[in-house]
């Protein structure tokens, strides 16, 4: 039921992460995290995610080493599938953090308007 669940949450997730990208940089509109808050929150849930993956791969080996449990009771397939999940959904979280923090750096009022215009004026003031 858990591994359902992070996967549904993923699916929309990702297509969060596909609309973000899909819009012109360039274009007008708000910043979405000017506060830097959800990003904040996405950090926590980052990390809050990491143990818990490392909760169930301790409890995964628990459940393998396990005498009494047998291929047909899935549960060590059910730990793959959860893990698995959780997995996805921190890449997918750590995408999206990346995808707002970039959509938002295109609408600062200041962007584009430093003293470099691109990451090749940039790197020719390190020659």
């Amino acid at each position: 039921m858990l591994a359902e669940r992070f996967e549904q949450t993923n699916a929309r997730m990702l297509d969060a992460i596909e609309q973000l990208c899909g819009k012109s940089g360039r274009s007008q509109g708000e910043m979405l995290d000017e506060s830097g808050e959800i990003q904040t929150s996405f950090e926590q849930t980052l990390d809050a995610i990491s143990m818990i993956i490392d909760q169930q791969r301790a409890a995964r080996e628990s459940a393998v080493r396990d005498r009494e449990l047998n291929h047909e009771d899935g549960v060590v397939e059910s730990f793959d599938r959860f893990i698995s999940a959780l997995i996805e959904a921190h890449d997918l979280i750590n995408e999206l953090k990346w995808a707002i923090m970039e959509h938002d750096a295109d609408r600062s009022p200041s962007s584009g308007k430093g003293p470099f215009r691109s990451a090749k004026e940039l790197l020719a003031s390190f020659q």
